[in-house]
Order: C-alpha cells, then sequence, then structure tokens
C-alpha cells in the first residue's frame, strides 16, 4: 500500500459537492414525495474527487511549504523598526544627567591619540639614566611618570565602548 498526499482542501471540496448535491436535488423537485432521494446515487465518490482538479476549487499553493507569507514579513520588519526607533529615542541609563554621549569615530580616534602619546612617553622614560640621579633627572622622571599615569586613566575610560562627556 503506498499513500499519496495530494494538497486537497477536503474542506472546500466537501463545500464544493454539497453545493452540487443540493443544485441537483432542487433540480428534480418534480420527484414524488413518497420517494427516497437519489442524490447521493449522483454525487461523485470520493476517489472521484480526489483526482479532479478544477482551479476554482483546487488552487495551487504559492509558497513553499514552511514559507512566510509577504504580510507577515512586512509585520516583522515594520515591528523591529519600531522597537529601533523606541530604544534610540529611549535616554541611555547608564548618561550622567547634563552629558552627552561621545560618538564612537570620536572615541576611538582620541583613544589612538593617547596611545601613541603613551608610547612616546614610555619611549622617553626609557632614555632616562639609570644611574645619574641628579636633581633635573629625579623631577624629569617622576614629571614623565606622572603623565604617564594620567594617559594610562585617560586611555582606560577611552577603552570603555561608551563615554559620556559634557558639553562645552
Amino acid at each position: 500500500v503506498q499513500l499519496i498526499r495530494r494538497n486537497i482542501n477536503y474542506v472546500r471540496a466537501n463545500a464544493h459537492l454539497i453545493g452540487i448535491s443540493s443544485r441537483n436535488s432542487s433540480s428534480r423537485g418534480s420527484n414524488v414525495a413518497g420517494s427516497e432521494p437519489t442524490s447521493h446515487l449522483n454525487s461523485p465518490k470520493r476517489s472521484q474527487v480526489a483526482h479532479v482538479r478544477e482551479p476554482h476549487m483546487w488552487p495551487e499553493r504559492q509558497l513553499p511549504v514552511g514559507g512566510l507569507p509577504a504580510y507577515l514579513i512586512r509585520e516583522r520588519h515594520q515591528a523591529a523598526a519600531a522597537a529601533a526607533q523606541e530604544a534610540a529615542s529611549r535616554p541611555d541609563p547608564d548618561q550622567p544627567p547634563g552629558h552627552v554621549r561621545m560618538p564612537d569615530a570620536d572615541r576611538v580616534n582620541t583613544l589612538e591619540l593617547l596611545r601613541k602619546a603613551h608610547a612616546e612617553l614610555t619611549e622617553e622614560w626609557f632614555k632616562l639614566p639609570v644611574r645619574m640621579d641628579t636633581m633635573r633627572i629625579r623631577v624629569r622622571r617622576s614629571e614623565l611618570e606622572q603623565r604617564l599615569i594620567e594617559l594610562e586613566q585617560a586611555i582606560s575610560i577611552f577603552e570603555k565602548p561608551k563615554v559620556f562627556i559634557k558639553p562645552e
């Protein structure tokens, strides 16, 4: 026994058959009132209905099985756009009052400048003599170390994904 699956809308087929049988029975109004209705004899058998391919009765599927209709895809895109717009209009909970978020391009540019300055100061600090301990060298070393500490703090701030600055 081999089962063959056909895309048949049985509800529509039954409604169609009922419509045919009601038309046939109404055309036989001349039957005797005592005679039995013979509409079941004239109606097509189930096997005959399964092979009928009338275009108005058996529409072909326009989407493959599992495909989404266009209106659902459109609704998804509209919902995503509405959610994105709502998220963009909502203020950032991390933003302190009176501050604005720094654009990412500016943040990355500033971070590169800070790293370059840090590398230059580190190179200058490495060039200081180790053995000579004059007052001038001590002062210069402490200045360089202080500036390096400030640069490292600034770098740690600008490495964060969100940087908030106070507008001028």
